[in-house]
């Protein structure tokens, strides 16, 4: 096993899938505050589509979006449209459904929905729909048809590119360099046993910036890229990683 307390940390910390490392980007702001209209009655319902490349952080954000809605005493329900039978069939033993296994997805959800007022419904994944392709297809004929016998909710569907020119558009970006800094340093904190240390440490913000720009702004890709780089540089007890030269 590798050991990484060369670096005063426990453990690899860009293994680890944690939403305690999310780091709070304007589209979480816009989705926050949607859904606080929604609970306040401000705006009876929503429909917002979340888009962004591969690794931009799409179920992050829904997942962060489900814990502040059940945090705030909303009924949220996430679904993942790339196994929707699965997801469905474990689910539907959830006393917020309380529906028959082979229920009618968007009656279960409808009815669950309007039952318990104010919900949310978390679609991910609809670029890779089992449901219905393509995603126009998708967006109108599942999206659009549970909306529109909603009585009051939010729903939020991900997916790479939205071509429903009636739904709004929420679009995660690349990120700034200062925006991949601050999840690096979030990231080490959670696994650093020892504080006296740059909080970046073994990485300078100068490498950070320059892997940040080679991946171009992909969370996702510079968490790969650092998980690789900090195991290669702790098995060749490398101290300082200082460009994407060394190691």
């Amino acid at each position: 096993m590798t050991d990484y307390r060369l670096f005063g940390l426990w453990k690899n910390p860009f293994t680890l899938h944690s939403l305690d490392a999310h780091l709070e980007r304007n589209v979480d702001i816009k989705l926050a505050a949607a859904l606080d209209e929604i609970k306040s009655g401000k705006r009876e319902k929503a429909v917002i589509s979340l888009c962004g490349f591969d690794g931009y952080g799409k179920t992050e954000t829904l997942r962060i979006l489900e814990a502040n809605a059940n945090r705030g005493g909303i009924n949220a329900l996430f679904l993942d449209a790339c196994n929707i039978t699965t997801t469905m069939a474990g689910i539907v033993k959830r006393p917020f459904l309380k529906q028959k296994k082979d229920a009618n997805i968007e009656k279960a959800i409808v009815s669950a929905m309007n039952k318990h007022k104010p919900s949310v419904l978390l679609f991910d994944n609809l670029h890779d729909s089992e449901l219905v392709t393509p995603l126009s297809s998708v967006a109108t004929s599942v999206v659009n048809s549970i909306f529109d016998k909603l009585d009051s909710g939010m729903i939020v569907f991900s997916c790479s590119e939205s071509h429903a020119p009636d739904i709004p558009v929420v679009e995660l970006p690349p990120l700034t360099d200062e925006e991949a800094i601050l999840i690096v340093g979030q990231r080490l904190a959670l696994l650093r046993y020892s504080q006296n240390i740059d909080p970046l440490y073994p990485f300078s913000r100068s490498f950070i910036r320059e892997l940040n720009r080679a991946v171009g702004g992909n969370p996702g890709i510079l968490l790969e890229r650092l998980d690789d780089i900090l195991k290669e540089a702790a098995e060749k007890k490398i101290p300082c990683i200082a460009d994407l030269k060394n190691p």
